[in-house]
């Protein structure tokens, strides 16, 4: 091809048409002068038998040395800014062959055009079909093959269009120590070491070239800082694309398909652009090691092993990528910190969307997790202190984010949606804040496993077909204004210890709050609205429920096998069994107000219970109240200063002998004076009088059923300031 095919902005390489930039950046002025300049040239020719170092010590600068078809063995040093053309004169393009153990071609003065030619053999140690050593020349249409290195340019503002770059052991072209120079619309393949290799350069473009097979890196930059690397096809290398040492390069618009690895980015590589590029095929699509504050845009990284890998990588930032389809993950950060993951689409990767190893201060915010076929949507592992928002897991075949043995994360409004499990908080994973999530249509809403001291609150639990929330071998976690519906169970505790509920509301499910085997914890503040059971005690001792609303339920508190809790304040309303202790015993029910109910508070193999302080209303709206208090089989409890107002039947008792005033002598302010008494219950179908005295009890005890109250009250409770 002659500099005109140049011009018109096209170059055919063994049969590859590649688009060449220079009409667009300008170079094309520089030919058209250089042309014009030529027509008063002269043409010296060179033929087969005759040198054509000979010829460029003939001609005259500006003059064209004109190669015929042949084969030319020596060592050419272009010392005149001339154009050195190989023509095809009938058998071909000339073929110079290394003399003298020296490289083909030197051009040792600025402005030369060399075009034409096939250049091989120059394969001693560093040496190069072209040994660029002035500026601003321009090679193109050559085939450069065999050599140890293909083309060398140790200089600035050299155009490299168009050429066949094979077979060269050192690698195809070299740049060292080069600036501003363009290398465009090459075909470089099979060359050991890399097809083009930057060292300490700068400035320059690497556009429109196909860079295939070539037995270590397709492009790769060491220690050079501000080149473009852009529109290549990069194909079938060990290595893509590497950067290593390097700084602020773009990496823009490139095919980077089925290497080893696509694109690297090493060795305290800092501040580099990776954008829009094709990270296809690879086992690696794009990989930062130990570089730091690069940006990964826009790319797309489909059917690798790994989609983008981090290995000791700090502060980059991996925006709006398109990574699918992945054999493995599609993101995985280890021992990487402060980096920022944003926006990408990380779906349908087969082992997880994005895994952190030991990495820690990452945001990862506004990602799209999911359709992972065999694995998590994100998952930590002894990863730390990272910020978790606004990102997506669907329809995962395991969990949408998990936490193993990772402490001090943020997971914030994110959504996790018909996977097994939204989120597992497992192992050791401490001090995390769960906010703001929305975890529906999932077997299992959220679950902390063997975990402490996490805060999930503000929770959208939904339609979870198993389990809302579940806490198993895990103390001091904080459960705070979550709503939870629809679940089989709502909120669970198995062998919990110290957690503390407060303002959850759980409606709709068929067990609301349940703790198995969990012991001192606090439930204060929550709601139990329409579920079969509204909170539930089973086997769990020492736990303090107060000022929970238990509403419309079938079962309000339920308190099975369990010992020494403390049920204070709490409402209980519109329910089957408002309160009820099934072999429980050194329970304390205090200040409850249960109305409502077809039992208020029933006990059943129940014993040392206290209940005192509540009130057992019914208002007769409407809902028939079978039993106020039903104590069966159960004996020593002691029952004192409730209110049992307006119920069917205010008592039932069976095979039961129990205490119904207090055991103490009580000091109380009635009506203005004081009094020292025992003390029992109100019942407001007790019409009895009070003697003399006005001490607000009435002079004849109470008795119904199996039932003796000594003292039994005038006025509700409310009447009588106590001294307890």
């Amino acid at each position: 091809m002659d500099v005109w095919n140049l011009i018109s902005g096209e170059v055919m390489a063994f049969g590859r048409v590649f688009n060449s930039p220079l009409t667009i950046m300008g170079t094309s002025i520089t030919l058209i002068l250089m042309l014009s300049m030529s027509v008063q040239a002269l043409t010296v020719p060179v033929s087969p038998g005759e040198s054509i170092q000979k010829a460029i010590d003939r001609a005259s600068t500006g003059d064209i040395v004109e190669v015929h078809s042949g084969v030319y063995k020596e060592a050419i040093n272009v010392t005149k800014k001339i154009v050195l053309k190989g023509v095809d004169s009938g058998k071909g393009r000339p073929i110079l062959v290394s003399g003298d153990h020296a490289s083909i071609v030197t051009l040792s003065v600025d402005g030369v055009v060399m075009s034409g030619f096939k250049l091989k053999g120059a394969n001693d140690w560093s040496l190069a079909g072209i040994n660029v050593a002035s500026n601003k020349n321009i090679i193109e249409d050559n085939i450069v093959t065999d050599n140890s290195v293909g083309i060398r340019i140790s200089t600035a503002g050299n155009t490299i269009t168009g050429n066949n770059v094979s077979n060269n052991y050192l690698g195809g072209i070299v740049l060292t120590g080069s600036d501003s120079n363009t290398l465009t619309g090459n075909y470089l393949y099979w060359n050991n070491n890399a097809g083009v290799e930057l060292i300490d350069s700068k400035d320059n473009s690497l556009i429109n070239n196909n860079v295939s097979s070539n037995l270590g890196v397709g492009l790769k930059l060491f220690r050079s800082s501000n080149n473009s690397i852009n529109n290549n096809e990069i194909v079938f290398n060990d290595f893509g694309v590497t950067l290593s040492d390097s700084t602020r390069n773009t990496v823009l618009e490139n095919s980077v398909n089925t290497n080893s690895y696509g694109i690297y980015v090493s060795y305290n590589s800092k501040e580099n652009i990776v954008a829009d590029n094709s990270a296809i095929n690879n086992d690696y699509g794009i990989y930062l090691y130990g570089s730091n504050f690069n940006k990964i845009i826009n790319n797309t990284a489909e059917i690798n092993d790994y989609g983008v890998y981090l290995y000791e990588a700090l502060g980059n930032n991996i925006t709006s990528n398109n990574i699918i389809n992945n054999d493995a993950d599609g993101i995985i950060l280890y021992s990487s910190l402060n980096n920022t993951f944003q926006d990408n689409n990380v779906s349908k990767n087969k082992v997880s969307g994005i895994t952190l190893r030991e990495s820690g201060f990452n945001t990862i915010m506004h990602n799209n997790l999911s359709n992972i076929d065999s694995g998590k949507g994100l998952y930590l592992l002894n990863s730390s202190n990272n910020s978790i928002l606004s990102n997506n897991a669907t329809d995962n075949l395991q969990e949408g984010f998990c936490l193993i043995n990772s402490s001090g994360n943020h997971l914030t409004k994110n959504s996790a949606i018909k996977n097994p499990i939204g989120m597992v908080i497992s192992s050791y994973s401490n001090e995390n804040l769960i906010d703001g999530n929305n975890l529906s249509l999932n077997e299992h809403g959220v679950s902390i496993v063997g975990s402490v001291m996490n805060n999930l609150s503000h929770n959208t639990v939904r339609r979870n077909s198993e389990v809302g929330i579940s806490l198993i071998r895990s103390f001091g976690n904080s459960l705070i204004s979550n709503d939870v519906s629809e679940a089989k169970e709502s909120i669970t505790l198995l062998d919990c210890n110290e957690n503390s509920l407060s303002d959850n509301i759980v409606h709709d499910n068929s067990e609301g709050i349940h703790l198995l085997n969990s012991s001192n914890n606090t439930l204060e503040h929550n709601k139990a609205l329409g579920n079969k059971d509204g909170i539930k005690l089973e086997s769990s001792n020492g736990n303090k429920l107060t000022l929970n609303e238990a509403i419309n339920n079938e079962n309000g508190l339920l308190v099975w096998q369990s010992q020494r809790n403390n049920i204070m304040q709490n409402i209980v309303q519109d329910i089957d069994e408002g309160i009820s202790l099934y072999k429980s015993n050194e329970n304390n029910i205090s200040g409850n107000k249960i109305e409502k109910c077809r039992v208020g508070v029933k006990l059943e193999y129940s014993e040392y219970n206290a209940l005192k302080l509540n009130t057992i209303i019914y208002n007769n709206d409407g809902i028939y109240l079978d039993e106020g208090v039903y104590p069966e089989q159960s004996s020593n409890n002691l029952i004192y200063l409730n209110n049992i107002l307006n119920n069917s039947e205010d008592v039932h008792a069976f095979i039961s002998t129990n205490a119904w005033s207090s055991t103490e002598f009580i000091i109380y302010n009635y009506n203005g004076k004081t009094f020292k008494n025992r003390l029992g219950n109100y019942w407001s179908s007790y019409r009895g009088t009070d003697g003399a005295n006005g001490d607000g009890i009435r002079d004849m005890p109470y008795v119904s059923s199996n039932v003796e109250d000594q003292y039994p009250l005038v006025e509700p409770i409310e009447s009588y300031k106590l001294k307890l």
